[in-house]
């Protein structure tokens, strides 16, 4: 109320007000007039050129006859003489002109000197003539208007209009400014006059309570309540406000520029150790921030007064904070800043996580403690796949052995039976072991030279020999452009083919598996090597793509899921990628892209 009673008694802001007030009108009555003179202008020139544009169809039709029934000679005489009484015909013409289509002047005639002024209007149609019935550019008509009668016409009705523009907008502005100082202006200076009087307790004068008449009083003794009221509200907002700050379960700290502090709520008190009573007017440095902090924490709040520059204001911070007892812990932080007339004052919000801290603690442990636990398993079972192989080696050895003696058609029966059971173990104690060393970061590629068809052949002589006789049925197919000689790691090479190729016969019902391979040339050097394992009539169970991204799966046979992740593993880490399309009736398909090196 006190700003606005000053600027009501100050004389030089009421004039600039209502210098303001009658430049805006007369603002508004000069841009009125300046539009209606554009418009005038436009309509005018739109005018002109309608007018050029009849002239040059009548041009046309000479043209057209002059065409077809004059020579050469006698089109320049036509049109010059067309121009020259073009030129005369029209006073308002200074000058016209036709060019041919190559933009060249052929014939002129002028009126006077050429305008060379605002009031000149140049405007150039194009002439067409019909030959053979069809339509050709013969030239183009130019014409130069003489428009200064119009604009001096244009400009006499624009001066006419902004004079009775000017007025109105004088006139209107003298009953609005009239209108605001008698009933606004003087009303109100009165009002706030006696309302200043009558809330400071001066009542001494007499005359000026007298002087209030009872509309007056009325109006003043509702701006006294409404204030009394806005008063009320900001105490009542003031409590509610501390209440709430008193009820926070964080610690809530004010501070004032000085970095003194001005406000610590009761969490504060149990978090610090200090009361309230202790800690107004502390230095909050001094009380709750490390000894090794306190300079960065006063360069800091010096640096954002002197610049404004925010590093910490408005975000999350995890700091070290002090103790009455002494001790330091770690906490979370975060600052506001209000800035006011008397100075910028800081709020901090600050929540203790030293809890927080110690589960983290004890999970990092956990989980170290839990890695270390499963490299061990994976070191075990990689041990236990290696030390089972060797025997098991013996034993396929000895049945081979045996294989090739004389014995009866059971005996030779049960000894291949026994062989294939022995190589079947043997390749899963060997995806136990290279999925231990997937597992356990220890496995290692091994790239060497080795040959395409070679490599096919021997993996599906393995493929057959580890499956019954009744699901011998895998077929090959290399494409011609497979490079034979190729660097990469073979032997993976064959396990996942093998894998693959030993999942699909399980779920082909019997029907052929077809291996095919496939080369996409990626460098000169380096192709994508692509194998294909499908087969008609299999049938993938439900969930199998989640094993595409998952290394555990449920509602799923979990050889498939070893054979597959183990797979997916071992392709990921030779750089390539495999997928699983079932195409439902049509059977399913696994592939496998992985990079190699080609040798020439």
């Amino acid at each position: 109320m006190g700003q606005l009673t000053s600027y009501l008694k100050n004389p030089p802001i009421l004039l600039l007000f209502t210098v303001f007030t009658f430049a805006v009108f007369a603002g508004l009555g000069v841009v009125s007039s300046e539009f209606f003179k554009l418009k005038e202008t436009q309509t005018l020139k739109r005018n002109v050129i309608k007018q050029t544009e009849k002239i040059s169809h009548f041009m046309a039709s000479v043209t057209n006859v002059v065409v077809k029934n004059s020579d050469t000679q006698q089109h320049y005489e036509i049109r010059k003489n067309f121009i020259e009484e073009l030129v005369k015909l029209y006073p308002n013409i200074k000058s016209a002109w036709i060019k041919n289509t190559d933009g060249k002047t052929i014939s002129q005639a002028d009126q006077g000197n050429i305008l060379h002024s605002k009031a000149s209007f140049d405007h150039e149609v194009a002439i067409y003539s019909l030959v053979n019935d069809e339509s050709h550019q013969v030239g183009s008509l130019g014409i130069q208007w003489d428009l200064t009668s119009e604009y001096s016409a244009i400009d006499a009705r624009v001066s006419k209009l902004s004079r009775y523009a000017m007025l109105a907008a004088g006139g209107l502005f003298l009953v609005i400014f009239t209108f605001m100082l008698w009933f606004i202006y003087f009303p109100l200076k009165k009002n706030i006059f006696h309302g200043e009087n009558i809330l400071s307790g001066n009542f001494a004068s007499a005359n000026s309570i007298s002087g209030i008449n009872p509309a007056e009083f009325r109006i003043l003794s509702k701006q006294t309540n409404r204030f009394a009221e806005q008063m009320r509200f900001m105490r009542h907002r003031e409590k509610e406000i501390k209440a709430i700050i008193n009820a926070a379960l964080d610690a809530v700290i004010s501070i004032d520029s000085t970095g003194n502090v001005i406000a610590f709520n009761p969490a504060a008190e149990a978090l610090f150790g200090y009361s309230e009573v202790e800690a107004l007017g502390a230095d909050m440095a001094e009380l709750i921030v490390p000894e090794e902090l306190r300079e960065l924490h006063r360069k800091g709040m010096s640096h954002f007064l002197k610049t404004g520059e925010e590093k910490v204001l408005g975000k999350r911070i995890e700091i070290s904070a002090l103790h009455s007892d002494g001790r330091i812990f770690p906490v979370e932080l975060a600052i506001e800043s209000i800035k006011e007339t008397k100075g910028t004052t800081f709020v901090a919000y600050i929540r203790d996580i030293s809890e927080q801290k110690n589960s983290e603690h004890k999970l990092a442990n956990e989980i170290k403690h839990a890695e270390i636990l499963s490299q061990t398993k994976s070191e075990l079972l990689a041990a236990t796949a290696t030390e089972i192989n060797a025997p098991m080696a013996s034993v396929k050895q000895s049945l081979s052995l045996l294989q090739a003696t004389n014995l009866s058609d059971e005996q030779q029966n049960l000894i291949n039976v026994s062989l294939n059971s022995a190589k079947v173990l043997s390749f899963f104690m060997n995806d136990i072991a290279e999925f231990s060393k997937i597992e356990a970061g220890s496995i290692e590629l091994d790239f060497r030279q080795f040959n395409v068809r070679d490599l096919v052949r021997d993996t599906i002589a393995i493929a057959e020999n580890a499956v019954n006789d009744n699901e011998k049925n895998f077929t090959t197919n290399i494409a011609s452009d497979v490079p034979s000689n190729l660097i990469g790691d073979n032997n993976r090479l064959t396990q996942i083919l093998l894998n693959l190729l030993l999942q699909a016969s399980k779920y082909a019902c019997g029907s052929t598996i077809e291996l095919r391979i496939k080369s996409i040339l990626i460098e000169p050097s380096t192709i994508m090597l692509r194998a294909e394992v499908f087969g008609e009539k299999i049938k993938l169970p439900d969930g199998y793509r989640s094993l595409l991204k998952e290394t555990e799966a449920t509602n799923i046979d979990q050889n498939l899921a070893l054979n597959f992740i183990l797979s997916r593993k071992l392709v990921e880490l030779m750089g390539g990628k495999i997928d699983a399309i079932d195409e439902q009736d049509n059977g399913a398909m696994f592939l496998i892209e992985i990079p190699a090196t080609i040798i020439h």
